[in-house]
C-alpha cells in the first residue's frame, strides 16, 4: 500500500504531499506515515480515494497491483 500511494500521489498526480493532502483533505503527516509504512490508512479513508481523485484512480491501481502500464 505504501509504495502504491507514493505512486499515485508523484507519478499519477504530478503532487508533493503537501499539496496532496490538500486535494483529499487527509493530513500530510498521515500521507507521510502511510507512504512510509509506519500507518495503514483505514479502510474508510481507503474507500474515499476514488471519491477525492476520480474514477480512473480505481484503474490505475489496478494496472499499479497488476504492475501494467496504463495507457
Amino acid at each position: 500500500m505504501a509504495l502504491r500511494l507514493k505512486y499515485i500521489r508523484c507519478y499519477l498526480f504530478g503532487m508533493k504531499n503537501l499539496s496532496f493532502a490538500k486535494h483529499t483533505g487527509f493530513d500530510p503527516s498521515s500521507i507521510h506515515n502511510w507512504e512510509n509504512g509506519k500507518y495503514r490508512p483505514l479502510k474508510k479513508s481507503i474507500q474515499k480515494l476514488p471519491k477525492i481523485c476520480g474514477p480512473n484512480l480505481l484503474k490505475y491501481a489496478v494496472a499499479i497491483v497488476l504492475n501494467h502500464r496504463v495507457h
